[in-house]
């Protein structure tokens, strides 16, 4: 029987969350092209797909299917562990740790686990194309482990640059997402983010545009933000992370790096906390990993950039906080971080260059409040917030008040609020709204689209804003001459109104009626569930194609076994049940199958046959 017969055959009898965890384990996409199990079992042996496997599989998965392809028949587990006990030599492997190893394998769909384990052909095959020398099976047994070195850096200052960069981590990370909230970062096609967008982020959280990649590639792995429509939008998951304080938001960023890393790497990682990162971790991965090639290497590139970033690492040497989170948990990390960052602070100073001093990490939520009026300038342990008069106009498009907004600063300012503060605000919200923009709808003005206008009673404003080259792109134009209140274009009223709020005009949106509306300039990925949203579809396929058992199910699986086997020209076994009632297996190489007939050639009786399907009741592996 081929490959194809057996692993569908295995998978027929799978439930749901098995089908699940192995098309997580294959990262098997919502193929329409794969409608049934054997489909997907042609999917899954497919040669290519099976080498980039296998380049991805730990030493312990890789001595059970190279040592499962020596013995090249089905066999019980207690064999294999035999075999590896007989070619071992000095190394030891433990029987519990095959079993998981044994595990992942069936997960994968890389080794059938029946009443006896049953090698897949195909498997075999994809270890020979990658092997290099280091896959037989008395090198995997064979390969020394690396040794661990010590750590050479000072103690002290390895623990005092690791609590700076934990903390701005979070800070910036923290920056990256409040500034994606407002300005969604454009992804290449190639690739990366777009340089205008790279720059723009690297100013906001004050690193250079290197930094930006890494930080997004971090908030990424804890669904902080996620790539929707090729841009960075910041996640439902992101904007209550936002409300947390620096300890909460490193703990999930922490959490994150560490739930990334797999079993095997992070034992690696947990026996040598006590020595350096960089070359030695790359050599144990080596070691772990011994097909990984250019794949491995540049995981191990990118999980050692995200641990100096979440200061785990200080020159390759693990840090305290490090060695925390590796042996008794996330938890357990954060608390031996925590007394060592930086007191969040609930006061300002407020000055009177329009300049807001917070003396220490502000609290989340008035970190969030005072963002919504003002411009962070710097970030540090202390942060420098600006006002301005526009900074003023979007938290009044936002649906704040003059009086609110000068309430808040009272109640959260150590030098109350100067005079220079209050004329600004005020005079801010005077102007608002001087220049309108619509119509949208009154309820949601982010729906709104179709053509839009332009008005005001102040005719410079509107003169100014017909000859602003900046705003070009919106083609604004005096719907008919004689006309001066009003400009229009074809474009969306909310592309217009924040254009002329980026352009720093005294602009609020309104309805068709005049009244303001409130327009949020937040905009949320949608969040999925990798099972809901990129398999659920082929669950459900494969669920119909496997069926209740029945009849019907079962001659439709026997008509796709029969075809199968004649596509593949297979030798297989068929049971013919005869008038009598009695069963007969017959050994035929699959030749052909039409008008309701398989036609087959008997080896054993050297003969050609013709088997009517109704006849058959099933096909037995070989």
């Amino acid at each position: 029987m081929t490959d194809t017969l057996a692993l569908a055959g295995a998978l027929r009898r799978w439930d749901d969350d098995r089908l699940s965890a192995l098309l997580a384990a294959r990262g098997v996409p919502d193929d329409a092209h794969i409608s049934d199990l054997f489909d997907l079992a042609e999917y899954l042996l497919d040669r290519s797909r099976l080498e980039a496997t296998v380049r991805r599989l730990d030493r312990r998965t890789l001595v059970v299917l190279t040592a499962a392809a020596e013995l090249a028949r089905p066999f019980a587990f207690e064999e294999l562990i035999a075999l590896v006990d007989r070619r071992g030599g000095d190394v030891q492997w433990d029987a519990d740790d095959l079993a998981a190893a044994r595990s992942r394998a069936e997960t994968a769909g890389l080794l059938l686990v029946e009443d006896l384990d049953v090698p897949i052909d195909a498997v075999g095959a994809a270890l020979h194309a990658v092997d290099d020398g280091s896959l037989a099976l008395d090198a995997l047994l064979s390969a020394p482990r690396p040794s661990a070195i010590s750590p050479t850096a000072d103690a002290a200052t390895v623990s005092a640059v690791a609590v700076e960069r934990a903390f701005l981590a979070s800070a910036r990370t923290g920056d990256l997402l409040d500034a994606l909230l407002r300005h969604p970062a454009r992804e290449l096609g190639r690739g990366g983010l777009s340089l205008p967008d790279a720059r723009y982020l690297s100013t906001v959280i004050g690193a250079d545009v290197d930094a930006v990649g890494r930080l997004i590639e971090l908030a990424g792995a804890a669904g902080l933000v996620a790539l929707e429509d090729r841009s960075w939008l910041v996640t439902r998951t992101g904007l209550e992370w936002l409300r947390l304080g620096i300890g909460e938001r490193w703990r999930t960023l922490a959490e994150s790096w560490l739930s990334s890393i797999s079993p095997e790497i992070l034992a690696v990682m947990t026996s040598t906390r006590h020595g350096q990162l960089g070359e030695r971790l790359e050599a144990f991965a080596r070691w772990w990993f011994p097909a990984g090639g250019d794949w491995l290497a540049s995981r191990v590139e990118r999980l050692a950039a995200r641990s100096d970033i979440l200061g785990l690492t200080v020159g390759g040497v693990w840090s305290p906080v490090a060695i925390a989170l590796l042996t008794r948990g996330v938890g357990a990390a954060t608390a031996v971080l925590a007394p060592d960052l930086p007191g969040e602070v609930d006061k300002v100073y407020v000055q009177n260059d329009l300049t807001i001093i917070a003396p220490g990490p502000l609290v989340a939520g008035l970190d969030r409040t005072l963002r919504t009026m003002t411009d962070l300038e710097s970030r540090s342990h202390a942060s420098t917030y600006r006002l301005s008069p526009q900074s003023v106009g979007r938290a009044l498009s936002n649906g704040s008040t003059r009086d609110e907004i000068l309430g808040f600063l009272r109640s959260v300012s150590l030098s109350g609020v100067p005079q220079p503060v209050e004329y600004v605000v005020s005079e801010a919200a005077s102007r608002h709204g001087l220049i309108r923009v619509g119509p949208f709808s009154p309820h949601d003005g982010a729906n709104a689209t179709g053509t839009s206008y332009v008005r005001s009673s102040d005719r410079d404003y509107l003169a100014a804003i017909g000859v602003d080259q900046a705003l070009s792109p919106l083609a604004l134009r005096t719907p008919s001459p004689g006309v001066t209140d009003r400009l229009e274009t074809t474009l969306p009223p909310d592309v217009v109104f924040w254009a002329l709020q980026d352009a720093r005009y005294p602009v609020a949106p309104e309805s068709l009626d005049g009244s303001i509306v409130l327009l949020g300039r937040e905009r949320l990925a949608t969040e999925r569930s990798r099972t809901s949203a990129e398999t659920g579809g082929l669950l459900e396929r494969l669920r119909s194609s496997r069926g209740a058992e029945g009849e019907a199910t079962d001659a439709a699986w026997l008509s796709r076994q029969l075809d199968e086997a004649v596509k593949r020209r297979s030798t297989i076994t068929v049971v013919v049940r005869f008038p009598d009632g009695s069963d007969r297996e017959f050994r035929l190489e699959a030749t052909g199958l039409s008008g309701g007939r398989l036609r087959g050639r008997d080896a054993k009786a050297d003969v050609e046959r013709t088997v009517p399907v109704r006849s058959i009741v099933s096909v037995l592996p070989n």
